[in-house]
């Protein structure tokens, strides 16, 4: 009789400890990334980034704990896309958007520099087949369920929406046009591919730098 009562309470003592593991499982879309608070601390956990409601998850297998992270409590963040394998960085920004009151967002910063390029992907339901989103951009497809939307940003902290069209992006790059025709034309380069893009905008920004 001893045996089994100590058997049943082993169980239950066992099943208390296994419970937190058990009611917790790991997102599979979380990656291994760094955070930067506000705080100035940084923090090297499983991140889990949600395109809707523009809130970082963030996942401690050690401690078995969850957090939340929005983009007032967060300078930046960093992690390793394996599917377009390379280093992603974002960056909570603040960005008035159709004239309402500047807020904090999360951007992605796809080109740093004297012009950066900052991008913003936007889920949207697999098969649906529009092409702008809420507050009325163009959104170009790079894959089957995100759109991505675009920025630049001046020395002067300046965000603003970018249309794809070569007569506009050229003329932001007024200074070094030529070059910068040129150079696409060289390199048979189309500016809906984000590849492409980033590669104009990284050699703008280099021959910038070349001249100052």
């Amino acid at each position: 009789m001893m045996k089994k009562k100590n058997n049943i309470i082993f169980t239950l003592i066992l099943a208390l400890l296994l419970l937190p593991v058990l009611g917790w499982a790991q997102p599979a879309d979380a990656v291994e990334g760094s955070i930067t608070t506000t705080d100035g601390e940084e923090i090297n956990i499983l991140l889990d980034y949600d395109l809707e409601q523009n809130v970082l998850r963030g996942y401690d297998l050690a401690s078995n704990r969850q957090y939340a992270f929005t983009p007032s409590s967060v300078i930046s963040f960093q992690f390793y896309d394996r599917d377009l394998q390379r280093q992603r960085s974002f960056y909570s920004l603040p960005y008035r958007e159709n004239g309402q009151i500047s807020s904090l967002q999360f951007f992605e910063a796809l080109v740093e520099g004297p012009v950066s390029l900052l991008g913003r992907e936007y889920a949207v339901e697999n098969g649906n087949g529009g092409t702008v989103d809420p507050a009325g951009r163009i959104l170009i497809p790079t894959a089957d369920l995100t759109r991505w939307v675009y920025f630049t940003v001046s020395e002067e902290q300046e965000i603003t929406p970018l249309k794809l069209r070569s007569r506009k992006i050229l003329s932001l790059m007024e200074t070094r046009k030529d070059d910068i025709k040129a150079y696409i034309e060289r390199w048979e380069l189309d500016i809906t591919f984000q590849k492409d893009l980033i590669k104009i905008f990284s050699e703008y920004n280099r021959l910038l730098v070349e001249e100052s």
